[in-house]
């Protein structure tokens, strides 16, 4: 796993050097703008912001998603921001973050039709087996 954020990291850290490039060249600046890291209370706050957003459709996780865990998860983002030069702006930004938002409300949608389908299943079988229990009830009257 750690191969694969390194990989991301180096993806990341190209694309910034790249951009910053193309913009040194564009301006004639000698200089190159760094771009300026969040801090542990900005990754908190995204972390709040974004739950919120999954709240509005599932609420029922806010139990199990609460306060105390959201500041961990921020906590220890912001821990690997600092280690990976992430920043809330480049991740936000990620096509792969897109791709997570857009299929959420799929996943979401999909999850619901299995269980539905998996409780048809469950009481299609219950009623098979009440009527086979039915049958074999009603021969052994008759033998």
């Amino acid at each position: 796993m750690s191969a694969e954020l390194e990989a991301i990291r180096a993806e990341e850290a190209a694309d910034l050097g790249a951009a910053a490039a193309d913009a040194q060249a564009a301006q004639g600046a000698p200089e190159v703008e760094t771009i300026p890291m969040d801090s542990e209370a900005d990754w908190i706050q995204a972390v709040h912001d974004a739950c919120e957003l999954v709240f509005a459709t599932m609420p029922e996780l806010e139990a199990e998603w609460d306060k105390d865990r959201r500041v961990r998860l921020g906590a220890a983002l912001s821990k690997c921001a600092d280690r990976y030069g992430w920043t809330i702006l480049g991740i936000l930004g990620h096509p792969l973050v897109g791709l997570a938002f857009a299929i959420f409300p799929m996943m979401r949608s999909l999850v619901k039709v299995a269980k539905a389908r998996a409780e048809r299943m469950q009481a299609a079988a219950k009623e098979q087996a009440e009527k086979q229990a039915a049958a074999q009830a009603a021969q052994s009257w008759e033998g």
